[in-house]
Parts: C-alpha cells; structure tokens; sequence
C-alpha cells in the first residue's frame, strides 16, 4: 500500500551462493540449496537506525513460503528447494518528529521485492532497488475490505456477483474528505494477453487501469471522522434474500452506477448518490474481476476531469496479438494512497503493481467462494478507535479468506 510521502532509496542485495546439498528422493530428485540473502541499507536519519528487516521467499510454483529476520550482519540463511521464487523485504521503525507543527510519530517504512528468481547452480548474484517511505501515525486513507470473488444465488445455485464491494476507512487520527477519491482497476492482471505490454520501467512511476470512478463534491462534501469508513457497492439494495453470501448493502454510502440497455445488469438507486465514471473498458457495466487477478487503487488526483482522462489515455498492442489493442488510463504513482494486489495462484504471471505501491499480493479463494480480502486489525486505541495495518504489503496487512463483513469492525 502507497502513502504519498517523501521518499528515499535503499538497497537490497540478494545473493544467491550455490552450495548445493543433498536431498533427494528415489522417485524424484529435488535440489535444495543453500541461499544467503543479504540486505544492504544506508542510514535512512541520522537518528533511525532499523535492527532488522523481514525476508520472505516464496516459491512461485508450490506457494511455500519462508519468512526469516535478518541477524546483526542484515543476513539470512535457508535451505531452498531449486525452483523460481519471490523474494521481499519489509521493515517499519517508529521516530519522533515534527508533525503538523507538533511533536509526534514517523515511521519509516521499508519495502521492495524480486520476482522470478531462478535459484539454482546456476544463479549469480542480483541487486533490487527498494524505497523507503516518510509515513505520517496511523496513516490515511486506506482499503478496508473488497469483495470481489462473488457467490450463489439461493435459488438455483447459479454464479452472482451483483454483491460486490468495496469499504475505504479513515485510518488517521484526523478527519478526511472522501471529495475526488478515486477506484480503480489495474489493466494489468493474471492473464497472458496483457502480460509484458507495460515495462519495469514504466510501472515504477505510473499505474495503468481500466476502470476510474470517483467520489463527487466541492472537496468538503463527505468529511469522515477518525475512525469512519465508506462503504461503495455496486447494487446497494439487500441481497440477503437472492443468494450467499447474505449481505444487506442497503445502507452504502455510494455505488459504481453504468447505464445499460440490458434488462436486470444494473440497478441505480436514487437514495444512494452515484460515484463519477470517468473511464470503464466494458461497454456494458463494470464488473469487478472474479477471477482475483488484478489490483485495486485508491487515489486522489488533483484537477480529475474529463480532460484529465483524455490527456492521460493509453493505447497500445496487446504483446502476443498485436492486432488486438489495449485502452488504459495512466495514473502517477505519487497520486495513489492505496493499492491492493489480488492473486490467484492458479494464473499468476507476475506483479502488477510497483513494489512501492504494493510489496506482496493476496490470494481470496475460489471464484464464487463467497470470501473477501479484510485488513488485519493492528491496535485499539484507549478511546476504542481501531488502527488496521498497513505496511504496504497485501500479504502482511489482509486476512485471506475473509468472510465478508461490510461496516463490521
């Protein structure tokens, strides 16, 4: 997850030495190898100094994973089956600071990741840049919960997706205005067609999404206290009675409304203001992925408008059929204070998001499973406002195969 937020560089090293040992069964051998991971850090301040940083490897194929932290030497040492794997890195160290004119709490958060890391006899050593960012306590805004995966209607058992939604929460100790805050789609997703079409290079500093739609107001139109969430639907009416999961999304605060001339698609309704769509590539009505293959950003743009849109549209060639192309919106990173990237493991081609944004990924079960993504709860403070984690890795900061509680905390 992104906070805007001035930023500094760091450095992870990772090196990959091939002292290869023996494990092996009679049916099929399987190398394991001894990996050494090494990060490397300049002082970030003066007076911060972080003792250790958390190191995960994943192995792409099997999804085992291995978390370790580093020793004095920012050091870690496993044994690790041959194979392709993710590597990151993730730390948090809390500093007194000026903040808002007062004393109060930094954090440095520091994160980055690898992808599609060979590791076996042959592999070299390898270097990943990493940034670390200046975070104001408690954050802001962030994502709450997504519902994306759908379910069952009652009658029938038939796939139903008309349920879903997304809950954005004020995770600071101030009151937000939710005016111009924008959701989004990434174009980027699971699927090979749009594998390879942006570069490392490009998404460092820019998102490429395919659905943008906004909060309206004068920019004090939707305050929300400390505390407070928003809750976005796409039919906000009550589903318990249609299917499973049963959710009552009557009360929301706002839904993603699409004209369309096909008969039952969608429902607007008149008590529950509409957010503004500015770009969409359906040409019918915007569905959230099922699949949970892609990422979802929250964002505040300054100046968004229809000239905003067009300025900053993308077309280009699908890289595998180049007849074929594909329209995105271009977003700067700096204008993201959120991200989420969703995975399945079953067709997972790679990162969507700049580790930045988003160091992990999450996985939220079967299509139509019913189950949603849920921030994890960090504290509760003495006047029982809750605090949700956010250490800008979906991986840390969610819970997996949440039931999907809208407004519960």
């Amino acid at each position: 997850m992104k906070k805007t937020a001035k930023t500094l560089k760091s450095l992870l090293a990772l090196f990959l030495p091939v002292a290869m040992l023996a494990a092996c069964t009679d049916e099929h051998p399987v190398n394991v190898l001894s990996v050494t991971v090494t990060v490397e850090r300049p002082e970030l301040y003066a007076d911060v100094s972080i003792d250790s940083v958390s190191v995960t490897a994943e192995n792409i194929y099997t999804g085992d994973r291995l978390t370790r932290l580093t020793s004095a030497d920012g050091q870690i040492t496993a044994l690790l089956e041959e194979g392709e794997y993710t590597f990151t890195a993730s730390a948090v160290k809390r500093r007194s600071a000026p903040v808002g004119g007062s004393l109060g709490l930094l954090e440095v958060t520091l994160v980055g990741s690898r992808e599609n890391v060979s590791v076996n006899s042959r592999a070299a050593a390898f270097t990943v840049s990493l940034q670390a960012s200046l975070i104001p306590p408690d954050g802001g805004w962030v994502i709450k919960e997504i519902y994306y995966r759908g379910g069952k209607t009652k009658e029938g058992s038939k796939s139903y997706w008309r349920h879903h939604f997304f809950e954005i929460y004020n995770n600071s100790n101030v009151t937000l205005y939710a005016d111009g805050l924008a959701l989004s789609e990434t174009q980027l997703n699971g699927a090979s067609s749009t594998n390879g079409i942006f570069s490392e290079a490009e998404l460092r500093d820019t998102t490429f999404v395919r659905a943008l739609y906004a909060i309206p107001g004068n920019g004090s139109t939707y305050p929300v206290q400390p505390g407070g969430s928003l809750l976005i639907a796409s039919q906000p009416i009550d589903h318990r009675s249609i299917a499973t999961p049963e959710l009552d999304l009557s009360g929301a605060d706002f839904q993603w409304y699409d004209y369309t001339p096909l008969a039952g698609q969608a429902i607007d309704v008149a008590e529950v203001p509409n957010l503004i769509k500015y770009y969409s590539y359906s040409n019918t009505i915007w569905v959230p992925t099922v699949q949970g293959n892609t990422a979802w950003l929250l964002s505040k743009i300054p100046d968004l408008n229809n000239d905003y849109v067009f300025s900053h549209t993308d077309i280009r060639p699908m890289a595998h059929i180049p007849t074929n192309y594909v329209t995105s919106v271009k977003i700067a990173n700096e204008h993201i204070l959120d991200a989420v990237e969703c995975k399945s493991v079953s067709n997972f081609n790679g990162k969507m998001l700049s580790p930045t944004l988003d160091a992990g990924a999450i996985v939220s079960g079967a299509t139509y499973s019913g189950k949603s993504v849920r921030r994890r709860v960090k504290e509760v403070t003495a006047n029982g406002r809750i605090i949700y984690k956010d250490t800008n890795n979906s991986d840390e900061d969610f819970i997996a195969e949440a039931e999907p509680k809208p407004r519960s905390f």
